[in-house]
């Protein structure tokens, strides 16, 4: 267990510990949910202290270094769904804070009680879209554009392309069978401008 320096919160790996700092802890920085550009009235006197994990870089990781890994991965998109969540409920917090500002509470504590506030709400749209995300995983397992897509990317990796840059290259290999879902002839297509790829 890993506990925050700021606010003590205590998290189960470094990742979540990071990214709490990083966008919540309201101990190290200002109203994290939205930076509005206000300068905070109540500065912190604790220091940032950024940790950092080293990878040994042997390749004969333990069972449970791999597992460890794993879960990350794992962690991670439910990571995803959570800032999406906290992004689809932010006006609803920015309402609360601004609320309790207007009650006469310092910012740390209106961030506190709109974050107590919105939790529960927070947990009903994650699982909602968790919902919505297993449905269609369950839905594509079997599709044969999915499994095709599928096949492409993992053909990308094992030839040393990382899982996202496999990914879109899978997708833009495999893109004809989506244009005519948006009407798209062969005469009237344009390549989009890329995005940044890692």
């Amino acid at each position: 267990m890993i506990a925050c320096d700021g606010c003590g919160l205590v998290f189960t790996n470094i990742h979540n510990l990071q990214k709490h700092v990083k966008y919540w802890c309201y101990e190290n920085s200002k109203r994290k949910r939205e930076d509005t550009g206000e300068e905070d009235d109540i500065k912190s006197n604790v220091p940032l202290i950024k940790k950092r994990l080293i990878s040994s870089g042997d390749p004969y990781d333990s069972e449970e270094d791999l597992l460890s890994r794993k879960n990350e991965e794992e962690q991670s998109v439910y990571d995803n769904i959570m800032d999406q969540t906290k992004d689809m409920n932010a006006d609803e917090w920015n309402e609360l804070y601004d609320k309790y500002i207007a009650e006469g509470m310092q910012r740390w504590e209106a961030n506190k009680r709109a974050d107590l506030e919105m939790k529960t709400k927070d947990m009903y749209v994650f699982l909602k879209k968790y919902e919505s995300f297993i449905t269609s995983m369950l839905k594509l397992e079997n599709g044969s554009i999915h499994k095709k897509i599928m096949q492409d990317a993992e053909s990308f990796m094992e030839n040393g392309c990382s899982k996202q840059k496999s990914i879109n290259l899978a997708l833009h290999k495999n893109e004809y069978f989506f244009r005519e879902m948006f009407d798209i002839d062969e005469s009237d297509y344009t390549e989009p401008d890329d995005e940044e790829e890692d």
